[in-house]
C-alpha cells in the first residue's frame, strides 16, 4: 500500500521472533534464510528482540546455531553475559513465546468461556478495555468487545439477543425449531447458520461482517413481538437483505449494498478477539480512535496533516506506551501527558 507508514511494536517484534524460532528449529529452506537475513538487517530491534526470545526460551542448541549464522550479535551479547531477569520479565516474555501475552488498560478478558445458564434473560457486559467470552445455553458463542452489552432472551420459539451497545462476534448452534435473531434497535440481524460480527459505531450505524453462513437483515416494526419480522419501513431496507460470507454491509450508512470485504481486511477487523489492533492504511486519526476504544485515556492530535497520515500496522490492546513509542519512532510523533487521562500529539 502506497504512503502507509508501517509501524512496528514491541510485541510485534517479538511475535515475529517467535515464529522464526520455530521455523529455525524445524530447519529453514534456502529462501527462509534469506528473508531472516532480510528481517535481520531491517532494524536492530529485530536482532536484540530474536536474541530476548532465545534466553526467553532457553533455547541454547538454536542460540548456537545462530551464532554461527550471525556471529555478531549473538557473540557480542555472549561477551556481555546473559541479562539478569527478573521473575515477571522472564514470565512474560515466555508467555509472549505461546501467544499469551497481552497488556490491558482495563479488566482482563476471560479465558475461557462463561456458560450462560438456562434462564428467560440474561445481561451480559463489559467495560471499557475489557472483551469476554460467552458460550449460551443452546451452544452458541459470543465473543463480547470492549464496553458492550448484550440482553439475551431464550423462548421456546426464537432465541433474541439485543445488542444495545458496542460489538459482538456471534458462533451460531444449529437449531432449526428456533430462529437466532440479534436485535439493533429496530434491525433484526438473523443467523442462517452462521458466524457474523456487529459493531454499533460511534455515528450509530451498524456494520455487519459475515464471515460464514449468511445473515438476513430487516427492519421490524415498533412494538413488534416475538417470531416475525416485522415490515420494512426504512428506504434502506425495502425488502429484506441477505448477506453472505465475506461479506460487510451498514445499516444506516451510504453503503446500499453487501460489498465484498477480503480475508485480510475480515482478519483486520476482527483482530481484538486475539487481543490485537490491525491497521491496513488508515489515517492516524482513525486508528487513534479506534485505540481509544479500549482506554479511558484521550489522544489529542494537534497537528491535522499529521491525524490524516496513513499508517498501517499491529499493536496490542490497551498498550499505550507501546503505542505512544511506536509513533515517536515510526512517524516522529512527540507526545506529552497533561494530566492522568490525556495525551497531547505533535510532529517533532
Amino acid at each position: 500500500m502506497n504512503n502507509v507508514t508501517r509501524l512496528t511494536t514491541r510485541e510485534q517484534r517479538l511475535d515475529n521472533a517467535a515464529d522464526w524460532i520455530a521455523r529455525f528449529d524445524r530447519g529453514l529452506r534456502e529462501d527462509e534464510q534469506q528473508a531472516l537475513n532480510d528481517w535481520l538487517d531491517e532494524d536492530v530491534g529485530n536482532r536484540e528482540s530474536l536474541l530476548l526470545m532465545l534466553e526467553a526460551w532457553d533455547k541454547s542448541d538454536s542460540l548456537s546455531r545462530l551464532a554461527e549464522l550471525f556471529p555478531e550479535p549473538v557473540q557480542r551479547r555472549n561477551r556481555l553475559g546473559t541479562f539478569a531477569w527478573s521473575g515477571a520479565v522472564a514470565a512474560a516474555l515466555s508467555a509472549v513465546a505461546i501467544g499469551l501475552f497481552v497488556v490491558f488498560s482495563g479488566p482482563a478478558d476471560t479465558p475461557e468461556p462463561v456458560i450462560a445458564e438456562q434462564r428467560d434473560s440474561q445481561i451480559f457486559e463489559t467495560l471499557v478495555g475489557a472483551r469476554k467470552t460467552f458460550e449460551l445455553a443452546d451452544g452458541s458463542i459470543v465473543h463480547l468487545n470492549t464496553n458492550s452489552l448484550i440482553d439475551v432472551h431464550f423462548s421456546a420459539g426464537e432465541r433474541r439477543l439485543e445488542l444495545k451497545r458496542g460489538e459482538a462476534t456471534f458462533t451460531v448452534a444449529h437449531d432449526a425449531s428456533r430462529p437466532f435473531r440479534v436485535v439493533v434497535g429496530q434491525t433484526v440481524f438473523e443467523a442462517v447458520g452462521t458466524e457474523f460480527n456487529l459493531e454499533i459505531t460511534n455515528d450509530q450505524n451498524i456494520e455487519l461482517v459475515v464471515t460464514d453462513g449468511k445473515v438476513r437483515v430487516a427492519v421490524s416494526s415498533p412494538g413488534q413481538g416475538d417470531g416475525e419480522l416485522g415490515t420494512i419501513d426504512v428506504p434502506l431496507l425495502e425488502t429484506p437483505v441477505l448477506v453472505a460470507a465475506g461479506h460487510e454491509f451498514t445499516v444506516g450508512g451510504d453503503l446500499s449494498e453487501a460489498m465484498i470485504i477480503d480475508r485480510a481486511d475480515i482478519e483486520a477487523r476482527l483482530s481484538w478477539r486475539k487481543d490485537n489492533l490491525i491497521f491496513r492504511g488508515e489515517t492516524l486519526g482513525q486508528a487513534l480512535e479506534e485505540i481509544g476504544r479500549y482506554t479511558t485515556v484521550e489522544f489529542v492530535l494537534l497537528d491535522d496533516e499529521l491525524r490524516k497520515e496513513s499508517v498501517g500496522g499491529m499493536f496490542k490492546v490497551g498498550d499505550i506506551q507501546g503505542t505512544l513509542q511506536s509513533l515517536e519512532h515510526n512517524l516522529g510523533v512527540s507526545y506529552q501527558m497533561v494530566d492522568g487521562n490525556t495525551v497531547l500529539l505533535s510532529k517533532r
